[in-house]
């Protein structure tokens, strides 16, 4: 199906679900879709992504230093996961080129593991903030006086001069779209 009756249809789908979407908006949206490559996507058809259900993979005498290494390293209660990973990092770096050989040898002779798929987290509902902010951005895009880099800051301001009605009214728009 080619890009441009595929992007009708998405069009009419986004037009009959959020009522009052502006011309700009729509149009924007299109010009995204192309200028990110979404259009040859269309062509091309449908993802040549692989099926990773019942695949293995082996591990690398990293993934079983790692293993072994990580329940040591949440004993002391390192501070995220960022910090436990640095720390795993520092101390595999810190290890001989003969250890790590170690590692890498006893990887050879560990099974293979299977794949895990990666998780499909659901869309995140709309807020008043995301309607109004995609309302004034696109009437924005056309006012030169404001910088483009400066569109969300200007918005922000904007919303939080609203009064709690005025921004009630965006927020029932959201709720009744989830």
């Amino acid at each position: 199906m080619s890009f441009n009756s595929k992007y009708e249809q998405f069009e009419e789908a986004l037009t009959g679900e959020y009522e009052g979407i502006g011309e700009d908006l729509l149009q924007t949206i299109k010009m995204c879709l192309e200028q990110t490559g979404f259009s040859e996507a269309c062509e091309a058809g449908p993802s040549d992504e692989p099926n990773r259900e019942g695949k293995t993979q082996k591990l690398t005498g990293y993934n079983l230093f790692y293993k072994e290494n990580n329940p040591i390293l949440k004993e002391q209660k390192l501070k995220g996961r960022g910090a436990l990973m640095k720390e795993m990092g520092r101390r595999w770096t810190a290890l001989s080129k003969a250890e790590k050989e170690e590692w890498k040898a006893k990887a050879e002779q560990s099974p293979a593991v299977p794949i895990k798929s990666k998780s499909k987290k659901g869309k995140k509902a709309l807020t008043g903030w995301n309607l109004y902010y995609g309302e004034k951005a696109t009437a924005m895009k056309t006012d030169p006086s404001v910088p483009k880099g400066n569109h969300m800051k200007e918005i922000s301001v904007m919303w939080k001069g609203l009064t709690k009605d005025q921004q009630k009214i965006y927020k029932d728009k959201a709720a009744a779209m989830a």
